[in-house]
C-alpha cells in the first residue's frame, strides 16, 4: 500500500489580518489570528505601482486545538515604502477565506 500526501488535521489556509499592520516605509508588521497548533507558512506579497497585495498562510495540525484567536505575527519588507499604495490582504479576496474581520 502506498499512501502519499497524507496528514490527518494538517492544513494549510490563508488568515486574514487582525488589525491594520504596523507601517515604518517598506517595512510592514502583519498580525493574523489562529491557533496555537498553527505557524506562520508562506507568505505572499505581490507588489505593483498603486497596491501591495499580501497573503499570509498559517499551517499546522489544528485537529487537537480549539483555541482560535492565538496571535501570529510577520514582518515584511516591500521593495520600496508603501507610501500611497493601496494595501490589500489577499484572504478578503477569496470568499472561501473571508472573515468578520475583512472589510
Amino acid at each position: 500500500m502506498l499512501v502519499a500526501g497524507c496528514s490527518f488535521g494538517s492544513s494549510t489556509r490563508l488568515a486574514p489580518f487582525e488589525k491594520p499592520p504596523t507601517v515604518d516605509g517598506a517595512r510592514l508588521v502583519l498580525e493574523v489570528a489562529g491557533s496555537s497548533c498553527e505557524e506562520i507558512g508562506e507568505v505572499d506579497v505581490r507588489e505593483a505601482s498603486t497596491s501591495v497585495q499580501i497573503g499570509v498562510q498559517l499551517r499546522g495540525d489544528t485537529s487537537e486545538c480549539d483555541d482560535e484567536g492565538f496571535a501570529h505575527t510577520t514582518q515584511v519588507v516591500l521593495d520600496a515604502p508603501l507610501g500611497d499604495r493601496t494595501l490589500v490582504d489577499l484572504a478578503c479576496e477569496s470568499p472561501s477565506t473571508a472573515t468578520g474581520s475583512c472589510k
